[in-house]
């Protein structure tokens, strides 16, 4: 790219420019609660205020310019996501926070070149673009969290403000093309500029206000077009934009259907990772206490437990649900972080817990310890403060007994009573007990020691035939579906078993087993000895980063256990039939670069999440830290000396440019006047400038106060001989 000469920018038409971008910014971040987009737009817009001159326009200034805004914008983005609380349909395909606030960047970033032209064009599209993204709105209800100036104002008048930015923008926007074109020669008909920018105006603004008025008058008519469309004509243009998870625990368990455990690659994958200052053991996500052939089923009328709210607050984002009654003091604390492949619809918890803290709209949670969150923002992850008592290996505490129904933990099917009764016969001579706990953990320790831990035998699964020269479209798609639903975390194999209930199978036939089978086999033979029980799910999570500055819990600690109640204790207990062989650990598989790397991932997702949860000290703290601990790792350290030695060997290519064409007395010269400037730069106190020319050496000694006559002189004399032998 050739560089383009130097163009004086008219000064009005910088400020014209940057108000625009500003109003825009202002707007969508008042708008989408996007507080970080008006203060960016104004850190780029106000050097270019200042400038002494526009910066040359070549391959470089351009390239570094777009990146630098397109940086700024995706990761204050990703930091400050759009809540898509007031903003409808169209936020989704053009995301405001990204696509917007880059728009905006991109045309702040114009300013800083010659061109009235470029300057005009981009200003106005972005400001086009923006307004386009603020005119769909859904719900003029939201509240702002982030943005706290002007929320309750937009509600109200946002009809008002949203024709007034139009109406301002594009008076200023004429006025900025009437700056950035070369000025008209006066004319006196109709052509004249003056009479075509009045039937400009006049023409837009009819066409604005009907616009609005035909809007406002037929809205509803539009949002049921709008979603007659979602629903039916867009709905498999859609799914390739909107992402479905399908939940790792879902509403039920098949015992056909185990874990997708198998694959020793996959199941060291991390799915968790919770700082504390004690392991968090047993992490309960999802209760289930309906068993029919082969199935466990949740609960789904189970009440909620009484929670005491308080909702975030100005710049923090994170809202805290307290259990009513509970101590808030000398707690401990679990920070929970999610992998991006993990998707669960209940969070899994350290129990009993007295606190949650998260950003989410509203968090629920039953008297079965399941916690369900609306509009959670999964990057923040959430904050569990438990009493000081906790255990790891300790259950749920509610329901109390007589807060339930006895229906509900003794159900088992009608023809499994019996068939459980003549197994305790066989074990009735290992299993007696005067107490409930101790013929629970007797129980427990009997599957453990007599059944023994294994997966399988599954049923093949057929070979997914490869995409050959002979395939359609939809067959090759068909085929990537396949093969990604095989490599997603949900995916089960299916058990090759004989026909009948799996349970009674495991007990009395094959007495092996994967751990939701262990588990069902309790809660079953419990309640068959009229003991209350459920069945659980969830992860372990007991092995610490080698760093022991958190845990992990990897795709091999997805679990299964029971929670039995003790009527004589009044309390529920935690039980664990899988053998120790079936509960993975993976302690002594970390090698140095696996642990270092994973470390680096932990502390940027704390980085996110500080960031989410609106602890601006926290964010920059732990960015420090990280930048610290890269530049101090041994790979932080060889790609600094890579850095290093790039620069000292672009600056000895520099050199060696400089003189390539010069005789070697010459470059003997050359270098004598190096010495020489270095000295003089020295005695006068003046900074290095290794492209300064001898001449204004000369000039800065002549305006030196302190340099006598004969000092000047001689360097006058050094300097006549230098040029004369360099320049002949």
């Amino acid at each position: 790219m050739k560089t383009a000469p130097q163009q004086t920018i008219d000064m009005r038409l910088k400020l014209i420019a940057a108000f625009m971008l500003f109003l825009s910014a202002l707007f969508l971040g008042l708008l989408a609660d996007l507080l970080h987009a008006p203060l960016l737009i104004a850190v780029m817009v106000l050097p270019s205020l200042f400038m002494a001159k526009p910066l040359q326009v070549n391959d470089r200034s351009v390239t570094y310019s777009i990146l630098a805004a397109m940086t700024a914008s995706i990761i204050l983005g990703y930091f400050f996501p759009v809540e898509r609380g007031r903003l409808g349909f169209f936020s989704y395909f053009f995301k405001p926070e990204y696509y917007g606030v880059g728009a905006l960047s991109l045309a702040a970033i114009s300013l800083y070149f010659p061109s009235a032209n470029l300057i005009a064009a981009t200003v106005i599209s972005a400001t086009v673009f923006v307004l386009g993204s603020c005119g769909d709105v859904s719900n003029l209800n939201y509240v702002n969290q982030r943005f706290i100036w002007g929320s309750d104002w937009i509600n109200v008048n946002y009809h008002r403000a949203y024709a007034g930015m139009i109406a301002v923008q594009l008076a200023l926007g004429l006025y900025l093309l009437r700056l950035s074109l070369p000025p008209y020669k006066d004319r006196k008909d109709w052509r004249s500029p003056a009479f075509l920018n009045m039937f400009s105006v006049l023409l837009l603004s009819i066409t604005i206000a009907s616009f609005l008025f035909l809007h406002k008058k037929y809205e509803k008519q539009l949002h049921n077009l709008e979603h007659s469309f979602i629903a039916i004509g867009g709905h498999n243009f859609f799914k390739q934009f909107i992402r479905h998870s399908e939940p790792f625990f879902s509403d039920q368990v098949d015992l056909n259907l185990p874990f997708p455990f198998g694959d020793p690659k996959n199941e060291r994958r991390i799915l968790l990772r919770v700082i504390s200052s004690q392991a968090p053991g047993y992490l309960r996500s999802r209760v289930f206490t309906h068993y029919e052939d082969g199935r466990w089923q949740s609960t789904k009328s189970a009440a909620l437990l009484p929670l005491q709210s308080e909702l975030a607050e100005g710049l923090l984002a994170m809202s805290s649900y307290t259990r009513e009654g509970s101590e808030t003091e000398d707690m401990s604390i679990f920070d929970v972080f999610f992998s991006t492949a993990l998707h669960v619809d209940r969070l899994p918890l350290p129990v009993p817990f007295a606190k949650i803290e998260l950003v989410a709209d509203m968090l629920q949670v039953d008297l079965e310890g399941q916690a369900q969150v609306e509009k959670w923002k999964r990057e923040a992850g959430y904050r569990v403060s438990c009493p000081d008592y906790r255990r790891a290996d300790m259950s749920f505490d509610l329901p109390e007994n007589g807060q339930w129904d006895d229906a509900i933990y003794l159900q088992m099917p009608e023809n499994m009573p019996e068939a459980l009764a003549q197994w305790w016969l066989q074990q009735e001579e290992y299993l007696q007990s005067a107490s409930i706990s101790d013929l629970c953990h007797k129980l427990t320790a009997y599957l453990q020691h007599n059944y023994i831990y294994s997966l399988g035998p599954f049923i093949e699964e057929p070979k997914l035939p490869g995409p050959g020269t002979g395939t359609t479209l939809s067959q090759r798609k068909r085929h990537i579906i396949q093969k990604k639903r095989r490599q997603s975390l949900t995916y089960r194999r299916r058990l090759l078993l004989p026909e009948g209930d799996p349970v009674l199978y495991f007990l009395q036939e094959s007495k092996a087993g994967h751990c939701e089978l262990f588990a069902s086999a309790l809660t079953l033979l419990l309640r068959q000895q009229g003991i209350p029980a459920r069945y659980v799910t969830g992860f372990i999570c007991n092995e610490k980063h080698p760093s022991d500055s958190y845990y992990v819990s990897r795709l091999g600690h997805a679990h299964a256990w029971v929670e039995a109640y003790d009527r004589q204790q009044g309390k529920w207990l935690l039980l664990d039939p899988t053998p120790a062989d079936g509960r993975n650990d993976y302690t002594d598989d970390w090698n140095w670069l696996e642990a270092k790397w994973d470390q680096a991932g932990n502390m940027l997702t704390r980085i996110l999440a500080a960031a989410q949860r609106g602890l601006i000290g926290e964010t920059v703290a732990s960015s420090l830290k990280l930048l610290l601990r890269l530049l101090y790792s041994p790979p932080g350290i060889v790609a600094i000396s890579l850095l290093l030695l790039l620069l000292l060997q672009r600056q000895h290519r520099k050199s060696v440019m400089a003189t390539a064409l010069l005789s070697p007395q010459q470059k003997k010269i050359a270098a004598e006047y190096k010495k020489l400037r270095r000295k003089w730069e020295k005695i006068l106190g003046l900074p290095k400038n290794p492209a300064g020319t001898a001449r204004e050496l000369l000039q800065a000694a002549a305006k030196h106060p302190n340099l006598s006559s004969q000092e000047y002189k001689l360097l006058k004399e050094k300097i006549q001989l230098y040029e004369v032998k360099r320049f002949r």
